[in-house]
């Protein structure tokens, strides 16, 4: 990187215009061609290439987390304490409840040190799959971390979106994530009813039976993790993605669009106008309270 294309990236990095109110430093420490920063999850100071910081890159030399692993823990302090806090500086509060889906970062191993966390799998336990959690779960959680998971259950998506609602204690807070784009949501397979996914000559196809009885195949599929991993069944628009929130209930949506360079969340004007590191950044969203606020900075 010259210098020239290095005063470009810290006078656009100093002019962002946040959807938040949160303040946070604007500014990352660039170290030549390299941000560096303080992983929010398990604290360890680090550098990585500017050029290559995209949002699912491991970048801490450490725990290997992403800048959406990070952006995400980011959204979780602001609102549970009302800053951008690292996992080690969070207070100790136990009774603090939340849940996980499939979180496969590291901040499963942190979190529950200071709140009370647990992380649950679809295919292994413990077990939770949001088109069908057990009542018994229903209205526990002052917390729940939904990332990267909508875009892989079966549709109708909506009831996933309200179970996500009824998780949530009155005042409890959704964080969630999923790739966007800014059109509207594509589903790959609008009729898949009855389907199975076979593999030839080393290729996966999708093979479908809609409700009517007519046979589908479709090649081309996209897994994330990896093939065999979780297949992609669509992807949302963003603006789809706000309506299904507020559908379930849910309101006070807040979408964290900010630089946290600090710890390795930043944004690069120069590459297409796109985020750096936040090409779909986190939303939080809340159950109304209905029987008065949570005061979850009230010591335990």
């Amino acid at each position: 990187m010259t210098s020239s294309l290095g005063s470009k990236l810290r006078h656009l990095l100093g002019h962002p215009a946040p959807s938040s109110t949160v303040p946070v430093p604007q500014v990352p420490a660039l170290d030549g061609d390299k941000v560096r920063f303080v992983c929010n999850i398990c604290g360890h100071p680090g550098t990585f290439p500017y050029g290559n910081l995209n949002r699912e890159t491991s970048s801490c030399g450490y725990c290997l987390s992403t800048p959406r692993f990070r952006s995400i823990i980011h959204a979780l302090s602001v609102e549970l304490f009302g800053q951008s806090l690292p996992i080690q500086e969070f207070p100790l509060r136990p009774d603090i409840e939340g849940i996980g889906f499939s979180d496969s970062s590291e901040y499963p191993r942190h979190l529950p040190t200071k709140l009370g966390y647990r992380n649950t799998w679809f295919h292994k336990e413990p077990r939770l799959d949001i088109t069908s959690p057990s009542a018994r779960e229903f209205g526990q959680f002052d917390f729940v971390l939904c990332s990267e998971v909508m875009e892989h259950i079966q549709q109708p998506v909506a009831p996933a979106f309200r179970n996500l609602f009824h998780l949530l204690k009155p005042g409890g807070v959704l964080i969630f994530s999923v790739p966007t784009f800014d059109e509207p949501t594509i589903e790959h397979f609008p009729r898949l009813h009855d389907y199975r996914i076979i593999e030839y000559q080393g290729v996966r196809h999708l093979e479908n039976t809609t409700v009517h009885g007519v046979r589908e195949r479709f090649d081309n599929l996209v897994f994330h993790g990896g093939p065999g991993a979780a297949l992609e069944m669509r992807l949302f628009g963003r603006e789809d993605v706000e309506q299904h929130l507020r559908d379930a209930g849910l309101t006070s949506l807040r979408y964290f669009t900010e630089p946290v360079p600090q710890f390795g969340i930043v944004r690069n004007h120069l590459y297409n106008g796109q985020f750096l590191g936040m090409e779909s950044p986190p939303w939080s969203a809340r159950r109304p309270a209905e029987a008065g606020p949570v005061d979850i900075m009230k010591p335990a």
